[in-house]
């Protein structure tokens, strides 16, 4: 992964250039759940709008995520895994679905509208003909469960079809929904239970609500809305301020993460489920509003703070740690994507990785090879924006205009030959992918205004 300068130091652990390596080091299946006799439950945790690299797992200096650091000690990290949007939405659908955004409607066109319109997102949504990962899971016999607090959760959005037990309240705190998790977890049901729960503390403005004195910083970012305003202390120190508080909420949501892991050990279920934690896109902290500006990436109110308006590594690059029965252990350094997260969980449930029907791949499969094309896609007033990372390269496409990086630093390069062959198989590859059934959201005033809370705007 290329990285920004925010406390990043050299990441732990033996890598596993391919796949294969840790598959063997697991010795059979069986352990994983793939042929036991009662298959595996499992526990999908999304913490939205956490960057990979403010992880100590992942080599961020603060000591952020003490419990996440000790599941991924005995888990298989994935060095390199990479969201296809930097918002939650399409990124979501992807996640359940195993699909591109860009297969859904209206995302096909090039539209001006941006990530930040209701229109866009109301029109973006999965239709009901769209399977998930919670409808597989359902009637193969797991009680499905869903703990959220993005208002992307709501029934009208069809993301959660297939969850028979939801739970949903807007600006709740993770200590909300461990609680509600932990009381679903009901050991005296048989059978498997699918839980998904997804926690928002570290996506402003709802920091902001949790932590009044983030209220102050958020409304002054403003203060840093053009190229020539990021430069001295002043702005350091804001900076520096903002970091610090979600460093600071990250380690709330970790401590909760540790209640719940204790939760699941308590009632001998810890050992016997899959666990997996990822996020849906990262946060950009000025890590690269110079390069936005001079690419003229539309400005929302200051360069290179938020989500959703760039590709850039920050908002891209995400977590994904996957502790399983029998699992070994090891850090994978092959690219991998969130759409395949859904096939890999369904092969640990002993169920047929392709019954999505997606473009994702499960990873623990012997066949995975080493070059998984790594799509993302996000809209923006300047058009629509595709992305490609292969290897050494980031390939970006920004409306008509695009641009050649090296992921080491994450600079522009000049290489004409390179660029070319990226960018014919970006095009190749979204001219394969079939379209999919999308939907018109018809949401209550609420729902709405949750969406308006968040920075949706009509």
């Amino acid at each position: 992964m290329a990285h920004g300068s925010l406390g990043l130091r050299g990441r732990r652990g033996v890598r596993v250039a391919l796949l294969g390596g840790v598959l063997a080091a697991c010795g059979c299946f069986a352990g994983c759940g793939r042929d036991a006799r009662e298959p595996p439950s499992i526990a999908l945790i999304l913490i939205d709008t956490l960057r990979a690299d403010h992880l100590g797992s992942y080599g961020y200096s603060r000591d952020t995520t003490p419990h996440l650091d000790r599941l991924a000690r005995d888990a298989l990290v994935f060095d390199d895994a990479v969201a296809q949007s930097s918002w939650t939405l399409p990124s979501v659908t992807s996640l359940f679905s195993s699909h591109y955004p860009g297969q859904f409607p209206p995302a096909r066109g090039d539209g001006p509208l941006g990530p930040k319109s209701l229109v866009r997102v109301l029109e973006s949504a999965p239709g009901d003909a769209v399977v998930t990962l919670a409808e597989v899971l359902r009637d193969a016999g797991y009680r499905t469960v869903s703990v959220a607090t993005n208002p992307f959760n709501a029934d009208a959005v069809n993301l959660m079809q297939g969850f028979e037990t939801r739970h949903f309240r807007m600006n709740a705190s993770a200590d909300w929904v461990v609680d509600r998790a932990l009381r679903e977890v009901d050991l005296s049901r048989e059978g498997p239970f699918f839980l998904y729960l997804h926690l928002m503390d570290v996506h402003p403005p709802l920091r902001s609500a949790l932590d009044p004195d983030a209220a102050r910083l958020t409304q002054d970012v403003t203060r840093f809305g053009a190229p020539d305003a990021l430069a001295g202390s002043a702005f350091r120190e804001h900076r520096d301020e903002l970091v610090a508080r979600y460093d600071a909420q990250l380690r709330e949501i970790d401590a909760q993460m540790g209640r719940l892991f204790a939760g699941l050990r308590d009632g001998g279920l810890f050992d016997r489920c899959v666990v997996l934690v990822t996020s849906d896109h990262g946060e950009e902290f000025w890590d690269h509003a110079r390069l936005g500006a001079s690419l003229r990436l539309p400005n929302r109110g200051a360069y290179g703070v938020g989500h959703g308006h760039t590709l850039f590594p920050e908002l891209i690059e995400v977590p994904l740690i996957l502790r399983a029965p029998g699992l070994a252990s090891g850090r994978v350094a092959t690219p991998v994507r969130l759409l395949d997260v859904a096939p890999t969980l369904l092969g640990l449930a002993g169920l047929p990785a392709g019954s999505l029907g997606g473009a994702g791949v499960d990873l623990l499969s012997a066949t995975v090879g080493r070059d998984l094309p790594a799509v993302s896609e996000t809209w923006s007033s300047g058009g629509a924006q595709k992305s490609l990372r292969r290897g050494r390269y980031q390939y970006l496409r920004i409306g008509a205009r695009d641009q050649l990086f090296e992921l080491d630093g994450f600079r522009p390069v000049d290489l004409p030959d390179v660029r070319g062959q990226m960018a014919a198989d970006l095009d190749a590859l979204l001219a394969d992918l079939p379209a999919q059934p999308g939907d018109t959201v018809t949401v209550d005033e609420p729902l709405l205004e949750a969406l308006r809370s968040l920075g949706y705007t009509d």
